[in-house]
């Protein structure tokens, strides 16, 4: 069967969640906005749990060779600029940790630092993302199960990547299980 000529094989196939693709996307260079926020001791327990990611700092580079870039670090990856300055970048890209929930979907997030942070709480919500617009071209999500989720019956597996979607972003790179942050 691994030869059969299969129409599939002739054709693109694409899974959509809505279709609000019809925006008008901007032919600007691409500008990428990088948060890469630091874990590990003098934070929250939680953030004092998770491991640094060790090849963040390489990964955030590569980034900025190829793209023009805003590269927000340490302190800097905050949530509330996040929000602030997302719909100027065409790409969104998040080299952090994620907090799955997989009976609640809603509440899966994408973790930000919390020190300087003083009008949000340092994690980027579904229920976040779902009151968002966003006119990213696509959002990389370089986080461990960012593509898991509940499966809910006519709207699809209502993931962190579902969310970014939603929002408005037509491509999403994500991952299905936990991975190391060499590999993202």
């Amino acid at each position: 069967y691994s030869k059969l000529d299969y129409w599939l094989r002739h054709q693109y196939v694409g899974y959509a969640y809505h279709s609000d693709f019809q925006k008008k996307r901007s032919t600007k260079k691409l500008k990428a906005l990088v948060i890469s926020p630091d874990f590990g001791a003098g934070k929250d327990s939680l953030r004092a749990a998770l491991a640094g990611l060790r090849y963040g700092k390489e990964e955030r580079e590569a980034i900025a060779r190829h793209f023009l870039s805003s590269v927000h670090t340490g302190g800097d990856a905050v949530e509330a600029s996040f929000k602030q300055h997302a719909n100027e970048f065409s790409i969104l890209h998040f080299t952090t940790h994620s907090l799955l929930n997989e009976e609640r979907p809603e509440a899966s997030c994408l973790l930000f630092d919390l020190n300087n942070d003083s009008l949000e709480d340092g994690a980027l919500h579904n229920y976040e993302l779902y009151n968002m617009s966003l006119n990213a071209e696509m959002a990389v999500l370089s986080a461990c199960n960012t593509g898991v989720g509940k499966l809910q019956q006519g709207a699809g597996v209502m993931s962190l990547a579902h969310a970014f979607t939603y929002a408005g972003c037509p491509n999403v790179l994500m991952s299905l299980w936990q991975v190391t942050d060499h590999s993202t």
